[in-house]
């Protein structure tokens, strides 16, 4: 039996076919063009599944969407998208249902990738794992014991939206100086933009001329890694938790760039939790999220069978 699991976040789309055991057997990615509308994302995300379904080895048993923004859980719909319109009109659950017929499982998508961390990236083996994905946006996931943690039906850990400095930037969220306003990757190209004009086409250069050792790129980092570490401890200081793992693009800048965010995270966390959390990166990398999305499909298959 197999798994289909679906990614749709900023840029792209992701499809994945897992095993029962979370094994990837094969994946499918789109880019995600400006623009786009909720139904076209789901007409995409379905044309990527059969394609990967033509070659699967064994019968299609259900499909976890792990959703770019909050969720409810008792409706299973999107709650809201701040870059696409129409999720308010088109239910994707059903829609993945009648494609495929099968049942259907949606979360956000950084639960979903601290889940498949947790069981098989680098959280596997520790109780309690953090997940924080820096991209488009900046979110998290916390998982316990090899489940999501879900405490209420709009979900949880909104870590791209803990409001480090209520004088910063503008975040699209309404509020101001969030994580998201300072350490996504249009945040990241706004700030060197305002500082330095066009000599950074992007957060891609910033960060790798980051890692030449540019030092005007070192400035805008070494300001990110501040504010990143400050969230990071506040999760640190609320949950204890075993490991904090850095997901999304800006995270593969690499070890250069999680030595500095260790170094902050230190410092914001409260004293007697300071040397227990790691912070580490991604193993997963784009994979995280279809693998979460996956094993919470199986979990949830596996609880309705036994109710």
């Amino acid at each position: 039996m197999s798994i289909l699991a679906f990614e749709s976040g900023g840029t792209k789309l992701v499809a994945l076919l897992a095993d029962d055991s979370g094994k990837l057997l094969q994946r499918g990615k789109a880019l995600r063009h400006s623009g786009q509308t909720a139904a076209e994302t789901l007409k995409e995300l379905c044309r990527l599944g059969h394609s990967l379904l033509s070659n699967a080895p064994s019968r299609l048993r259900g499909i976890g969407y792990g959703f770019g923004g909050p969720v409810s859980r008792a409706t299973k719909r999107p709650l809201i998208s701040y870059s696409e319109s129409g999720w308010d009109q088109i239910n994707p659950v059903r829609y993945f249902e009648e494609n495929f017929e099968v049942p259907a499982f949606i979360e956000n998508d950084c639960n979903s990738a601290a889940l498949g961390e947790a069981l098989y990236g680098a959280g596997r083996g520790s109780d309690t794992v953090f997940y924080a994905t820096l991209g488009t946006g900046c979110g998290g996931g916390l998982v316990h014991r090899g489940e999501i943690v879900a405490l209420a039906d709009n979900g949880e850990a909104e870590f791209g939206h803990i409001v480090l400095d209520p004088q910063g930037p503008a975040c699209a969220c309404g509020n101001f100086g969030c994580v998201e306003a300072f350490c996504s990757g249009p945040a990241i190209a706004a700030q060197a933009q305002t500082l330095y004009g066009g000599r950074f086409s992007d957060s891609k250069a910033v960060l790798q001329a980051f890692l030449e050792g540019d030092p005007d790129a070192t400035v805008i980092v070494e300001e990110i890694c501040e504010h990143l570490g400050h969230g990071l401890g506040i999760v640190a200081t609320l949950f204890n938790p075993d490991v904090m793992i850095i997901g999304g693009g800006v995270a593969q800048t690499g070890e250069p760039l999680l030595e500095r965010i260790r170094h902050h995270a230190r410092r914001h966390t409260f004293g007697m939790f300071r040397d227990r959390a790691r912070v580490v990166a991604s193993v997963l990398g784009e994979d995280a999220v279809c693998q979460g999305a996956a094993a919470y499909a199986a979990q949830r298959l596996e609880r309705e069978s036994k109710a």
